[in-house]
């Protein structure tokens, strides 16, 4: 059994823990966290991520194309300005990375997926 909760469900596991940075970024400000995990709420994590965001393809220089908001899905002819990153450690050693860029109707629902605290950086 785990020493110490899941950050999520706040009680102790058995097995190993996963860990999860997530991130978001409007111009300067910024809300990042890293969350231990166990393997039940990493699961659920991990399908969020590969549902909303996409991959980082680290041989690319910029992943900049059209793009659909990561929370809503749907396309706007205006800019993103919310960055979302999120780095995880779903195994041992194996690294996640993922990106996505979301509206400011979606920025405050998203963050509350990622289990960002919202009120840290203030709604805009």
């Amino acid at each position: 059994m785990a020493q110490v909760p899941c950050e999520l469900h706040h009680v102790r596991f058995r097995g190993p823990a996963r860990y999860y940075y997530p991130t978001m970024v409007h111009g300067q400000s910024q809300i990042r966290q890293r969350l231990r995990l166990c393997g039940e709420c990493a699961a659920d994590v991990r399908g969020f991520c590969e549902e909303a965001l996409e991959p980082v393809q680290p041989e690319l220089v910029s992943q900049e194309e059209d793009r659909l908001c990561a929370y809503c899905r749907t396309a706007d002819p205006r800019h993103y300005p919310w960055a979302v990153f999120v780095t995880a450690y779903w195994a041992a050693d194996a690294r996640s990375d993922y990106y996505g860029r979301v509206h400011d109707l979606c920025a405050e629902p998203m963050a509350a997926s990622l289990s960002l605290p919202w009120l840290e950086l203030g709604a805009r």
